[in-house]
């Protein structure tokens, strides 16, 4: 048996008969039976008696009583258009498929495109024919290999893969086509009312796109705080000059708050106190700072530094001699309060703390400075040191320079007092 297919045109006298899609002339029913054997088609004849006809898939049946396909579609009272598909199978007895043209819609990246089709036209073939090209992560809600109905609407999804972080976790999702607000929603995601996304929520999607959601949640603690102690100084003449005394030890004070306290992601980020519970207030230590003078052991042998308050001077080709007697040019001496420290761990410049590297304003002495630091009657020789690290009472201007010794005893029995501070040449 054979397949016939035919496309109609407008007039009987020009419609086109197709052989395995291979075009032929239309010819009358004896070439006809000439062709296939009159002897197969009076065979089909006699088996079957019907012919049948599927209009858009709507089944029809007449009698067979002819072998022309026009003369059945006549006898089926079916009128074809212009772009209609008329296809021929004698296989198993006379099937006539009618395949209606049809426009449909094939919706993809925002757009759709109508295409002129046939029912019974590959899904696939229709997108194609949309010009619309599919990734093997692209969806298409129709079965792409099935074939196209009055019915069928054609929607291709694109999938995008993206990366979200949340609370420090990184997943890599494939999500469809949309907006961050749905991607959040297909990855089961739900934001709190003060959650932070990192990209706003009506944003479309992208490949390669990175969202990060912030867990915002805020909780009310209780804590008891250090209240840090001043300190408060004396000049006495009961003491030498350079010499400290604790006259009333400082006592650190405590305060229990009750903070609003911000956490993103699990980490605080910010507290506010609301209430205080209690409160113990802290104790001044009074520290007195001689200032009666001494003979002195050693004095510069040259020097322009006024003593009697913190002041910048500036000594031009003035010399000093140290502890071992070495002589010195000067460019200038700072006199002030000075204080000291110990503890280890890094300066401000990222050298070890040590002894010989001396904290300051670097606004005042720059950072690198060499420096030679002796009281002002010479009684206390601190020595040689660079400028390398700094600190709050420095930049305030409370304290000139603080001194780095190895052991807290030595920071004791230094205490605070007035220093030269000689600014090498």
């Amino acid at each position: 048996m054979m397949r016939y297919v035919m496309k109609h045109a407008k007039k009987k006298e020009h419609k086109v008969l197709k052989l395995f899609n291979t075009p032929l002339k239309r010819i009358g029913i004896f070439a006809l039976a000439t062709v296939i054997g009159v002897g197969s088609v009076v065979t089909v004849m006699a088996a079957t008696n019907k012919a049948t006809i599927l209009d858009n898939g709507v089944p029809y049946r007449v009698n067979l009583t002819t072998t022309d396909t026009d003369e059945l579609l006549e006898k089926a009272n079916i009128t074809l258009g212009a772009d209609d598909i008329v296809e021929r199978d004698d296989t198993n007895g006379v099937v006539i498929q009618v395949r209606r043209a049809m426009e449909t819609t094939v919706k993809a990246d925002g757009a759709e495109t109508a295409v002129n089709a046939n029912y019974g036209d590959k899904v696939a073939d229709v997108i194609a024919k949309a010009g619309v090209s599919l990734d093997d992560n692209d969806v298409v809600n129709t079965d792409k290999d099935s074939k196209l109905t009055e019915d069928t609407d054609i929607v291709v999804t694109r999938y995008h893969r993206i990366t979200l972080v949340e609370n420090g976790t990184s997943q890599t999702l494939e999500v469809p086509e949309g907006t961050v607000a749905n991607a959040l929603q297909t990855a089961g995601i739900a934001l709190g009312k003060e959650d932070v996304l990192s990209i706003a929520e009506n944003e479309p999607v992208a490949d390669g796109m990175e969202i990060t959601v912030q867990r915002v949640a805020y909780a009310t603690q209780t804590v008891t705080e250090t209240v840090p102690f001043e300190t408060q100084v004396v000049e006495t003449e009961e003491l030498y000059q350079g010499e400290t005394k604790i006259q009333t030890a400082g006592v650190n004070g405590t305060k229990t708050v009750v903070k609003e306290c911000k956490f993103v992601n699990g980490q605080l980020a910010e507290s506010t106190d609301v209430a205080v519970i209690s409160e113990t207030a802290p104790v001044a230590e009074v520290q007195l700072v001689g200032t009666k003078a001494k003979p002195a052991a050693a004095k510069p042998a040259a020097s322009s530094a006024n003593t009697s308050a913190p002041k910048k001077e500036t000594i031009s080709g003035n010399t000093i001699v140290d502890a071992s007697g070495k002589v010195l040019n000067v460019a200038r001496v700072l006199t002030g309060q000075c204080t000291a420290y110990t503890g280890g761990g890094i300066t401000a410049t990222g050298a070890p703390a040590a002894v010989g590297r001396v904290a300051v304003n670097p606004n005042v002495i720059p950072y690198g400075t060499k420096l030679y630091i002796a009281s002002p009657d010479g009684s206390i020789v601190y020595g040689y040191a660079i400028a390398s690290d700094t600190g709050g009472a420095l930049m305030s201007g409370q304290v000139l320079v603080d001194l780095y010794y190895d052991t807290l005893g030595e920071c004791i029995n230094f205490g605070r007092r007035p220093m030269n501070v000689y600014i090498l040449a």
